[in-house]
């Protein structure tokens, strides 16, 4: 008998819930924080799905309220879509505008979006670290619950590094135009991680704060995501620009890919909104495909792009064919 054929009970809780010992059967790898709202679907007292969701008050592009739904853990995508339409219709008595999933935390910070089936024109690569990782069936949950993509995303691959190299994106009157400005590149310097992380924040606050669902994050959360990937850094992959005041105006965060020898994951490239005229997001990103050639890598990827960023265009000038397709799902009320 199929789970969808027999009776779902839904199990809620709430931030502070003492119990969720039914939630962590499903992935004890990712327990349920003590501040989550998590609910777990039941079959004869068996926990057969869980999600975890809340609300988020203006997140860019999508005004007022709107509810959230973070990563599914369904055994059964029916099992899944049902325990979707059931965080759905709670999200909707608090008088939410739409609900986006999945969406961790109702933050882009956080884990969000769903791997998409791969079509022909796709260039075929094993996941890469960060990379968002989930079987079809969580495809089928959303869409089974009626939600829609409301954002689609991709990932590029450069192959021939050699040639992209050969052929810059940034050109020299572009460079001139930097250097006329007072605009430099350099690594980060590891000796002062701390200090250099501190400008990197403050810059990401102003660069993302038109993207879409963008919402501010704070100091010690950043410092904590970018710890983590501390030990895979190399500093000529971390790139600097600064302007002739030494403010830092643009970065660009690449390092090697600990799940594939000889390949570059291009994670982050932001430029402040003053500095955008000057090319520097071309500049980086060429100063990246070099230093990997140098290093012998044999290919970077770009990584999780809005497909409407400016950072898809310098992509496919690199002729970086497209290796994964990504969506945020969404469902208006």
């Amino acid at each position: 008998m199929r789970l969808d054929d027999l009776a779902l009970t839904v199990l809620d809780l709430p931030p502070g819930s003492a119990d969720r010992a039914a939630f962590d059967e499903l992935d004890p790898t990712n327990p349920l924080a003590a501040d989550s709202h998590g609910l777990v679907g039941l079959v004869a007292s068996h926990p057969v799905a869980r999600l975890t969701l809340g609300v988020a008050d203006a997140l860019v592009g999508a005004p007022g309220r709107s509810g959230w739904i973070g990563p599914v853990v369904a055994r059964d995508p029916a099992v899944g879509a049902t325990l979707i339409r059931a965080a759905t219709a709670q999200l909707s008595a608090l008088g939410v505008r739409r609900v986006l999933g999945p969406l961790d935390g109702g933050s882009t910070w956080r884990r969000y979006r769903l791997v998409l089936p791969p079509e022909p024109d796709e260039v075929t690569v094993r996941p890469f670290l960060t990379e968002p990782q989930n079987p079809p069936a969580d495809i089928e949950a959303f869409t089974g619950a009626g939600f829609v993509p409301v954002a689609r995303y991709e990932s590029r691959i450069a192959t021939d590094l050699a040639a992209v190299v050969a052929d810059p994106l940034a050109s020299a009157a572009a460079i001139a135009r930097q250097t006329a400005a007072g605009l430099t590149t350099r690594a980060i310097r590891p000796d002062c991680f701390e200090t250099e992380l501190r400008d990197l924040h403050a810059l990401s606050l102003a660069a993302f704060a038109d993207n879409f669902l963008y919402t501010p994050l704070g100091w010690p959360e950043f410092r904590a995501m970018y710890t983590k990937l501390e030990p895979l850094m190399v500093a000529d992959l971390v790139r600097l620009a600064h302007d002739g005041n030494g403010r830092l105006v643009g970065f660009c965060f690449a390092f090697p890919d600990p799940l594939e020898p000889g390949r570059i994951i291009l994670k982050t490239l932001a430029v402040h909104p003053t500095a955008r005229r000057f090319g520097l997001g071309a500049r980086l990103t060429d100063e990246i495909h070099r230093i990997a050639l140098e290093r012998g890598a044999a290919t970077v990827i770009h990584a999780l792009m809005l497909q409407t960023n400016a950072s898809v265009r310098l992509s496919t000038r690199s002729a970086a064919p497209v290796c994964r397709r990504y969506a945020l799902f969404g469902c208006d009320l």
